[in-house]
């Protein structure tokens, strides 16, 4: 059964943006196709004006937007199989380990991080039937502008967090500055990133904002649930022993009139004399 559409809705951003690049490939060869024309007898315009060379480019364009729109195509298509998996099909790029991470990804980026790479989005599909049509590329320098600022941004968010868990247990009392020193991040940086992790993930830190001290403390919760657990556990084991050597102990009581032990537990007569059992238990 195909899979639903809001289980993999990050996923669904590879095919579709495919889906934008084929469109503008094939925009590209209408464009290239209308200038050829225009070149081979358009109304008003000189044959002489355009060369056999700018002929040969624009053809060379027709059939190099031909090859990216159909190798475009081929990769949604591949694409949007991969996101809804019908019957029979099991996903080997767009699994769930790639969609947990666009999640992730997604979670812990900022707001101007996400306008950054949904513009660049955008601005690559346009960019590049600009470029195959008039040899301009403004849009795609723009768009990779945006990429690059928004990977620096968000590797350098969380390259600071994940420095300063590794830092502080190693280093349980120390001041900002010395953090900053010791993970190679500026100040300000360091600051957010620590304040963020004992707001959103309890990160076991006290950090005093006027002599900027941190002291880091080592998390007991789980060690006393260890222990608690284990505790209950020997407990329970000493009731069911003790409780257990106690019933067979009653269970095979023997005979008060000949001393004979009972064959079987529970026995109500005596398998020797005869004698009732019952008044032992």
């Amino acid at each position: 059964m195909a899979k639903e559409f809001g289980e993999k809705k990050y996923s669904l951003i590879i095919p579709v943006f495919f889906v934008l690049l084929t469109v503008s490939a094939t925009v590209s060869i209408i464009g290239n196709a209308l200038s050829l024309n225009t070149s081979d007898g358009g109304i008003g315009i000189d044959q002489s004006v355009i060369s056999n060379s700018s002929q040969n480019t624009i053809i060379f364009k027709i059939v190099l937007s031909a090859i990216l729109a159909a190798l475009f195509l081929l990769l949604a298509i591949f694409g949007f199989i991969e996101v809804f998996e019908p019957d029979r099909y099991k996903a080997r790029v767009l699994t769930r380990d790639l969609e947990e991470s666009l999640v992730r990804i997604a979670n812990r980026s900022e707001s101007f991080e996400v306008l950054l790479v949904v513009t660049s989005f955008i601005l690559i599909p346009i960019g590049l039937a600009n470029a195959l049509i008039t040899n301009q590329s403004e849009q795609l320098i723009f768009a990779l502008v945006f990429l690059v600022i928004a990977y620096y941004t968000y590797n350098r968010r969380i390259s600071t967090r994940e420095a300063i868990k590794r830092a502080l247990p190693l280093n349980p009392e120390m001041d900002l500055t010395g953090l900053s020193s010791l993970v190679s991040k500026d100040k300000k940086y360091v600051r957010k990133a620590l304040l963020y992790l004992i707001s959103y993930e309890g990160f076991s830190v006290h950090y005093d904002h006027i002599t900027e001290k941190i002291e880091y403390a080592e998390p007991q919760t789980s060690t006393i649930v260890s222990v608690a657990a284990a505790t209950a556990s020997t407990a329970t084991e000493e009731v069911v022993q003790v409780g257990t050597e106690d019933r067979i102990e009653t269970e095979l009581s023997p005979c008060p009139y000949c001393g004979a032990a009972p064959l079987v537990a529970n026995a109500m007569f005596c398998s020797e004399c005869g004698a009732s059992m019952i008044a032992t238990k």
